[in-house]
């Protein structure tokens, strides 16, 4: 591996990782978020479709950022009423509904 493959495997780590913390990042006056908005967040990050988001400048903090998470999560909501309820209903993420809630998040990306 040369140098040029190195820094980009980094940069795409370090992106990775500042997506992390934006599905992480919440604002106090936002209040929590319940467990089902948790899941959504961290498998958008987790499935690497934050880190356009990043990249654009959509970090932990920013409107942009926060824009971005926020209306994520509506979106999944509004797709899938049922499996962000079993999730705070039931505290697990099922197979069936982890997929359900993947499918509406790369909806949103798409």
């Amino acid at each position: 591996m040369d140098g040029a493959e190195l820094t980009n495997a980094s940069k795409k780590q370090r992106r990775r990782g500042e997506a992390w913390f934006l599905a992480m990042n919440q604002e106090p006056s936002e209040g929590a978020r319940s467990l089902a908005e948790t899941c959504v967040a961290l498998l958008a990050a987790s499935s690497g479709v934050l880190d356009d988001v990043v990249e654009a400048g959509g970090i932990a903090g920013s409107e942009a950022g926060r824009t971005t998470v926020k209306e994520l999560i509506e979106h999944v909501r509004s797709r899938t009423p049922g499996g962000m309820d079993n999730i705070n209903k039931s505290l697990d993420l099922s197979p069936a509904v982890r997929k359900e809630i993947e499918e509406a998040i790369a909806s949103y990306f798409n």
